[in-house]
């Protein structure tokens, strides 16, 4: 059983690798300027940011993204922006991706789960 969570998060570390390397070209164009090997705002730094969404930070720093993209809120008013559909298409596709991770982390291994019920939910069985 434990073996199936193992495969688990080793598929969830390959399968999306290769679609995230499909995403490095607009960080690179778009945020390597202040995330990059030279500067790290906020000591956030893309240029290595790694692909294995199994690593609970990388995940993290993933979603930051996202949702910082969402929110508007980045590349900042003054910086060059991306072209709406470049920037949808990458929403898009991270969300598909970032959606997995979640699934496969919030995913039991194909075990059963089995909790006790509290005094309420007894009361009312």
């Amino acid at each position: 059983m434990r073996l199936r969570g193992l495969a688990a998060v080793s598929l969830l570390a390959t399968l999306p690798a290769q679609d995230l390397a499909s995403l490095r070209p607009f960080l690179k164009n778009h945020c390597y300027k202040c995330h990059g090997s030279r500067t790290q705002k906020n000591d956030l730094r893309f240029d290595t940011l790694g692909a294995d969404l199994g690593e609970v930070e990388t995940l993290r720093t993933w979603q930051a993204i996202l949702d910082q993209l969402n929110l508007g809120a980045m590349p900042p008013k003054k910086k060059q922006q991306p072209d709406a559909q470049d920037a949808a298409a990458f929403v898009d596709v991270l969300t598909g991706i970032l959606r997995e991770a979640y699934a496969t982390h919030k995913g039991n291994g194909g075990r059963a789960v089995v909790s006790r019920l509290n005094r309420i939910e007894l009361r009312n069985t």
